[in-house]
């Protein structure tokens, strides 16, 4: 399932030039999974959002068969979302694993840094020192909770999605070793391979795509409106972490009008 290749060979930006192929491409295919097992051994981390493209980078890795996979996901809120349980007891019982759970980076950054709390929480929050951690983190507590040695993470990205990927990957490759040690599976993909191998296997995408067409990836207001009118137990659970979520609506319908 071969991406198009560019018409110019684009700089690399690795110092492991094994890591690309003749043309100065990221390996891809059958060429990266031997690359990433040459690397760390069969088994792996999948960083699992529940979304299309990391549930395609699960299957592919399925299909390919010499993987021993170990699935976490990550919850933007303590106890996640209403909807997470049963989702991921959807796909535990699909894949026949389990799927270890996390909190989201991205929620303790959002409360260090005080975002939509009233004055009287920033001192407290202030004075708590909460730790801050890396998705690099992540992936060593969980590989060390499944008794892997090297953390090593599939992340289901692919450059067709948006430019910026499609950059990203193209200079720095689809396998690091650095800071986070991890590759993209599917990165050649295009949407129709990813929709293909989806129906092939007859799973059920996440329910999140039923109301904002993708899973949520921030506290923006096109994600949280949706939220709040379509799950109000939801929102009034954010809104105990972040009690000035309101803000971020008001903002937009009211003071922008809707713009």
């Amino acid at each position: 399932m071969p991406i198009d290749k560019p018409t110019k060979t684009y700089a690399i930006q690795n110092d492991r030039l094994d890591f690309f192929d003749a043309d100065g491409l990221p390996l891809a295919g059958k060429a990266l999974y031997d690359k990433a097992i040459a690397e760390n051994g069969n088994r792996i981390l999948l960083a699992f959002s529940a979304g299309k493209d990391s549930l395609a980078a699960w299957l592919a890795l399925l299909e390919d068969g010499r993987f021993d996979i170990v699935p976490y996901y990550l919850d933007w809120i303590p106890g996640g979302w209403s909807w997470s349980h049963d989702m991921l007891a959807y796909y535990e019982s699909y894949f026949g694993c389990k799927i270890y759970r996390m909190p989201h980076p991205y929620l303790y950054e959002q409360i260090d840094r005080a975002a939509f709390q009233p004055p009287g929480r920033v001192q407290r929050i202030n004075t708590l020192d909460l730790p801050t951690f890396t998705f690099a983190d992540v992936d060593s507590i969980v590989a060390k909770a499944a008794g892997i040695d090297a953390p090593f993470v599939a992340i289901g990205m692919r450059a067709a999605d948006n430019l910026a990927r499609r950059r990203m990957i193209l200079q720095q490759g689809s396998l690091g070793i650095k800071r986070r040690r991890y590759f993209y599976p599917v990165w050649d993909w295009k949407i129709q391979d990813v929709i293909d191998t989806i129906m092939r296997h007859k799973v059920k995408i996440s329910p999140e795509y039923a109301i904002w067409g993708r899973t949520p990836v921030s506290f923006n207001y096109n994600y949280m409106a949706p939220l709040r009118d379509n799950f109000p137990d939801d929102w009034e659970k954010l809104r105990q972490w972040f009690p000035l979520i309101d803000l971020q609506c008001y903002r937009y319908e009211v003071l922008n009008n809707g713009n």
